[in-house]
């Protein structure tokens, strides 16, 4: 079509941490950015992080909007594995067992209100370790799934209910 590709931005964490994997996943929609960070600290090693971008039109800048963890994650979780960003609505992975649906408050924070955990062994199957967000629907892909210890893998679709939506 002609178009030309243009170098706009560099994006990285407010602070570095050796070894947290910034960029291991990113998801954009309009203007917002999501990138995971499995292997950050927080508390435990590799528990993850994810960090929420939002482009300033004004500035024509990518600015941070906050850092999102999950409460009560284990060391080696992998919070932000897998991410999705759609419209008021983010989707965080964590593939050994959880993924969190994260909506925005009255004041614009971000808070999860809704957490997918799946079956045991988790190790196996990797439950979340893709996710995708779209109109109100949350789609997590499991790749080892084992019907019949084939990991034949699987996907796991869920409507959202209105109120976690912008």
């Amino acid at each position: 079509k002609g178009d030309t590709v243009v170098f706009h931005s560099l994006l990285e964490p407010p602070a570095r941490k050796a070894f947290a994997e910034f960029g291991w996943s990113v998801a954009l929609s309009g203007d917002r950015l999501l990138v995971g960070s499995p292997y950050e600290d927080s508390g435990s090693p590799a528990t993850g992080t994810a960090y929420v971008f939002f482009f300033d039109s004004k500035k024509d800048q990518w600015v941070s909007q906050g850092r999102l963890t999950a409460t009560g994650t284990l060391a080696q979780e992998r919070f932000g594995a897998s991410v999705a960003v759609d419209d008021g609505t983010i989707v965080v992975g964590a593939p050994f067992g959880i993924a969190f649906v994260f909506g925005q408050d009255a004041s614009k924070a971000w808070q999860s209100h809704n957490v997918f955990v799946g079956a045991m062994p988790m190790s196996e199957r990797l439950y979340s370790r893709a996710v995708a967000a779209a109109d109100g629907t949350v789609l997590l892909g499991v790749p080892n799934q084992a019907g019949g210890r084939d990991a034949a893998g699987s996907a796991y679709l869920f409507g959202l209910q209105p109120n976690i939506r912008r």
